[in-house]
């Protein structure tokens, strides 16, 4: 399933995780069976209309954009990919990725790292300390600022 989300629909089947979690609960015993498969829904908030436009003035202007969120890297990519961030010679890392790396790893990384994904304000924090590191002008919007102040 979460194959057929990330490529049909870009979603993330990390949202199942609650039907996930209490299916692991759940004993075998008390599991129903012989159940018929209905339907498999998704729902996809659109970007808004100002935010392609705003990416694409950024990027003509030489500002490389770089998106920092909570939400999980399947669901993350594919707004970039539509804001046109992405690229084949960017990436995108997730928290746990990104905790396993050195502060000089991902100081050799941000460079190519388009999506930081499930991140903590302490990660948000590690990414802007490396990219001010190589001598970069970082400005953020939104929960990301709030995040480190």
């Amino acid at each position: 399933m979460k194959n057929l989300l990330r490529r049909r629909y870009g979603f993330s089947a990390g949202r199942t995780g609650l039907l996930r979690g209490c299916l692991r609960q759940a004993q075998a015993k008390d599991l129903e069976l012989d159940l018929v498969f209905l339907c498999l829904m998704a729902m996809k908030d659109p970007l808004r209309a100002e935010a392609k436009g705003a990416a694409r003035t950024c990027n003509e202007a030489g500002i490389r954009t770089v998106m920092i969120t909570e939400d999980h890297k399947d669901t993350a990519v594919p707004v970039a990919n539509d804001l046109r961030s992405m690229g084949p010679d960017r990436h995108a890392i997730s928290s746990t990725e990104l905790s396993r790396l050195s502060d000089d790893e991902l100081c050799n990384r941000v460079t190519t790292t388009a999506v930081y994904a499930c991140v903590s304000a302490e990660d948000k924090r590690r990414v802007v300390r490396a990219r001010k590191q190589q001598g970069a002008v970082v400005g953020l919007e939104g929960r990301s600022l709030s995040a480190l102040l």
